[in-house]
C-alpha cells in the first residue's frame, strides 16, 4: 500500500475515533420488506437486505469502516430465521452449538452469558479467531486477527441474532455502536 494511502487511512481512523461520541443514528423500521424488527445504525453505514435462497432467513447487513491494515471490514448482521418447524433451528442453544461446531480454525471462545434483547431472553457470546484477509488475493495473505459478539433470541415462531465483527485489535473502537443497536433493537408487531 502506498504511504499517501495509509496516511489518509490513518488519518481517517483517528477522525472516526474522535467523533466516536457524536456519531449520528439512523432509524431502520420495517417496511414493504417483511423484516419485522426496528432499531438504530450509524448514518453513512451501507444497509444491505438478504433474503436466504436455500435457508429460509431475512438478513440486514450493516458495513461498517475498514480496519487500519485495510484487510477486514468491520461490520453488523441482523437475522431472522425461522425455528424448527420450517426452519434450521430449534432454539437459540441449537443455533449457537451449530455456530461453536463450524467455527473458523485457531477460534476461542472469550465467555458466553446470558443476556435481554428485544426484551426476550438471550445468549452473549464472544469469539475470536484469524481468518485469512479478505482484500488480498495471493496465497501469502496475512491473516486477520477477528473477534465477533452474537446475541441470540427468539420468540415462538423465529430466531434473531444480532452481530458484530471486526479486527480484534480494533474491535473496542465499534463496540460501543453494537451496544447502541441491541439497547434500540425492538421487534414490531406483525
Amino acid at each position: 500500500m502506498k504511504r499517501a494511502t495509509k496516511l489518509v487511512l490513518a488519518i481517517t481512523s483517528a477522525a472516526l475515533l474522535t467523533g466516536m461520541s457524536e456519531l449520528q443514528y439512523t432509524q431502520y423500521a420495517p417496511k414493504d420488506t417483511g423484516f419485522p424488527v426496528a432499531f438504530e445504525y450509524p448514518k453513512g453505514w451501507p444497509l444491505d437486505i438478504e433474503q436466504g435462497k436455500i435457508d429460509p432467513y431475512q438478513q440486514i447487513r450493516i458495513m461498517g469502516p475498514q480496519n487500519s491494515e485495510d484487510s477486514y471490514h468491520s461490520y453488523l448482521v441482523v437475522l431472522r430465521a425461522p425455528l424448527q418447524a420450517e426452519g434450521k433451528y430449534s432454539g437459540t442453544d441449537a443455533f449457537l452449538q451449530n455456530y461453536k461446531d463450524h467455527q473458523l480454525r485457531r477460534s476461542e471462545v472469550l465467555w458466553e452469558r446470558k443476556a435481554t434483547l428485544g426484551g426476550l431472553e438471550a445468549k452473549d457470546l464472544l469469539v475470536q479467531y484469524t481468518m485469512p484477509a479478505w482484500r488480498h488475493k495471493d496465497l501469502h495473505a496475512p491473516e486477520v486477527p477477528v473477534k465477533t459478539r452474537i446475541i441470540v433470541t427468539s420468540d415462538r415462531n423465529y430466531l434473531y441474532q444480532l452481530m458484530y465483527s471486526a479486527d480484534a485489535r480494533e474491535f473496542d473502537t465499534h463496540a460501543k455502536t453494537f451496544e447502541h443497536l441491541i439497547e434500540t433493537f425492538r421487534l414490531a408487531a406483525q
